[in-house]
């Protein structure tokens, strides 16, 4: 049975379901999960689609982290509120936080726009929502 404070802190993570990359990052994460806080979803699923309609100044290029009051945070900003919330040494990646946002996205989607030629594309999302 969930606690208030758990549901409270639920967050979705909209991820890429064709990529290798994301599906193991959402694995890492899942494993590392002891509170259940994080609840994935692929970019195709039906909450995802209605999350870009009602922002459609964002695209579908990056991962987005949203909680229950409608915040949402994108692309590297996503990765460190993800690893905030982890155990042990994922959380040391909080300290490249306190880069610039325009560095730290700068990585993000360099290794984003690559990932197809380095990883290929999954035949199948590997985490079922």
């Amino acid at each position: 049975m969930k606690t208030e404070h758990q549901s409270m802190n639920k967050l979705v993570v909209f991820y890429d379901g064709d990529c290798k990359i994301c599906n193991w990052w959402t694995s890492f994460v899942i494993q590392r999960d002891p509170n259940k806080i994080f609840e994935f979803q692929p970019m195709t699923s039906q909450k995802a689609n209605q999350f870009f309609v009602l922002n459609p100044s964002l695209k579908k290029d990056a991962i987005v982290v949203l909680d229950q009051q409608n915040n949402y945070w994108i692309a590297s900003q996503a990765v460190f509120k993800i690893v905030g919330h982890l155990k042990g040494l994922p959380r040391i990646l909080t300290l490249f936080k306190f880069l610039p946002t325009r560095f730290n996205d700068w990585i993000y989607y360099l290794v984003a726009r690559n990932r197809y030629r380095f990883f290929k594309k999954s035949d199948a999302c590997e985490i079922r929502a």
